[in-house]
C-alpha cells in the first residue's frame, strides 16, 4: 500500500480510537477535540511513520515516512506546548506540597521528547551531499528517536498501565500502544537488519 493511502488510513483509526476511549468512555467534553485529543492522534501517527521509517526496506518510503513523522512530530510539539498545563497534564507535575513545577518523571519525558525532535532535526536538515558516513549514521538516529520516544511515553502513563479496571472502555491508554509499537518498530528493524546480514553472510 503506497505511503499516501497508508497515512490517512492511521491517521482515522488513531481519531476513531481517541474518540471512542476520550469521548465516549471517558466522557472529555467535544470542546477538547480540536487540541487536546487530536495531540494525541497527531503523536500516534508521528511515531507509526517514524516506526514505518526504520522498518521499511524501500528506501524511498523510508526517507518520505521520516520526514512526514518530522512534520507530525513537530506538530505535536507545538501542539503540546500550548497545552502544556497541570490542567491538562496533571501526571507531568508535582503534586507534593511545597513542590511546584514539573515532576521527576515530567521532565524525564519532556526531556526524552526533546532529544527525540533533537535528532529529527538532524534527520531533516538539509544537505547538499549526503556521504557514505551519513548514510551509516542515519539509521541509529531513527533507532534513538524511536527509543527516546518510548522512554518519552514511558515516564509520563506508565502509572495508569498497571490499573486496566481504570482504562475508560477497557481501551489502553495511548501512551502504552505507543511504547509498544515504539519498541515494536525497534525489534522488527533489528530482526530485519539481522536478517539481512545473514544473508550476506
Amino acid at each position: 500500500m503506497r505511503l499516501a493511502r497508508l497515512v490517512p488510513i492511521v491517521f482515522g483509526v488513531s481519531l476513531a480510537y481517541a474518540v471512542l476511549r476520550y469521548h465516549v468512555f471517558k466522557g472529555v467534553p467535544l470542546d477538547h477535540l480540536p487540541m487536546y485529543v487530536l495531540n494525541k492522534v497527531v503523536s500516534m501517527t508521528a511515531l507509526f511513520l517514524i516506526g514505518l521509517s526504520n522498518v521499511s526496506h524501500e528506501n524511498d518510503v523510508r526517507r518520505r515516512a521520516g520526514m512526514a513523522g518530522f512534520a507530525a512530530a513537530g506538530l505535536h510539539v507545538l501542539l503540546s506546548q500550548a497545552l502544556l498545563s497541570p490542567d491538562n497534564y496533571p501526571k507531568m507535575f508535582a503534586a507534593r506540597e511545597g513542590l511546584h513545577g514539573l515532576s521527576l518523571s515530567g521532565e524525564i519525558s519532556l526531556l526524552s521528547g526533546s532529544l527525540g525532535i533533537f535528532l529529527l532535526f538532524l534527520l531533516a536538515w538539509p544537505r547538499r551531499e549526503e556521504s557514505a558516513a551519513w548514510h551509516a549514521v542515519l539509521p541509529r538516529l531513527v533507532r534513538g528517536t524511536l527509543a527516546l520516544a518510548a522512554f518519552h511515553c514511558l515516564f509520563y502513563g506508565w502509572p495508569g498501565w498497571w490499573t486496566p479496571a481504570s482504562w475508560p472502555g477497557g481501551l489502553p491508554p495511548i501512551t502504552l500502544l505507543s511504547f509498544l509499537f515504539a519498541v515494536g518498530a525497534l525489534v522488527v528493524g533489528m530482526l530485519r537488519r539481522s536478517a539481512g546480514s545473514g544473508r550476506e553472510n
